[in-house]
């Protein structure tokens, strides 16, 4: 909007850059003509006790973190990564780990925590230890000791991620794409369009279904999106995580970027 064009054209004047942290943003400001960006990617990537370090698959899984959607359309197809997750990892302790919390407060809305508690029991019922992980990195810090992630937090995937350990990350929007393709991970694509969201990108007005006095949902859950996730855990299980080999090359050469980008604005 005007505004934050406003914003960053006062940046620009003053000679500064812009960092981001994936390179869907940096196009974006770009098509914009906004010119001044630095590809820094996220400063969460940086676990300085692990930068140096190569990545080691696992010796074995004996614990895995699911980590829920934070949309409800995505609700049924979270169920059923639940189960494929149970199924490759029978033996495992299963976590499912709330990053946003369960119950209604400030930030949560009484109709989100209405779902994301079904969300919970069907989490119990499948055998998952369900954990509010909300309001304290101390809240995660269990993850240390955990062997693999698999869900849609994108913090939650770049923890593990940052340590060296697997995480397999499921797009509920443009920022777990972007981050995939940034750090040259595969990821899944979980949604998709619905007409009436095709509808609202070409005519390029992201409320259009208000537009239309409907509640229309633009995006959907993407059906294909639970198999593709199952065979791309086989396919790094029967490899040896070959995939994530060169993922600490990929976070140290941004490193570098981000270093550089702190000594301008310094």
């Amino acid at each position: 909007n005007v505004s934050t064009k406003g914003l960053f054209e006062k940046i620009r004047r003053q000679g500064s850059n812009i960092g981001v942290r994936d390179y869907l943003t940096e196009s974006a400001l770009k098509n914009n003509g906004i010119t001044n960006v630095t590809m820094t990617g996220c400063p969460s990537w940086y676990d300085l006790e692990h930068l140096d370090g190569e990545f080691e698959p696992p010796a074995a899984i004996k614990t895995v973190v699911f980590t829920p959607p934070a949309r409800r359309v995505f609700q049924g197809q979270a169920v059923q990564v639940m189960k494929a997750i149970r199924k490759l990892f029978s033996e495992a302790r299963l976590v499912c780990s709330f990053h946003r919390g369960i119950d209604a407060d400030e930030q949560t809305p009484q109709e989100d925590a209405r779902w994301m508690g079904q969300l919970a029991q069907a989490a119990g019922e499948l055998g998952y230890e369900v954990m509010d992980t909300s309001y304290g990195l101390e809240n995660v810090s269990f993850y240390e000791k955990c062997d693999l992630h698999v869900g849609y937090r994108v913090h939650g995937h770049i923890y593990f991620l940052a340590k060296r350990k697997p995480s397999f990350l499921i797009h509920e929007d443009g920022r777990g794409r972007g981050a995939s393709e940034a750090l040259g991970l595969p990821g899944i694509q979980g949604w998709e369009r619905t007409l009436v969201g095709k509808v609202a990108a070409k005519v390029k007005e992201p409320h259009f279904s208000t537009l239309l006095g409907t509640r229309a949902l633009d995006i959907r859950a993407r059906k294909p999106a639970v198999d593709e996730l199952d065979g791309y855990i086989k396919d790094e299980l029967e490899s040896g995580f070959a995939s994530f080999r060169r993922l600490p090359q990929t976070i140290r050469r941004h490193y570098q970027s981000m270093v550089q980008f702190l000594e301008t604005i310094t």
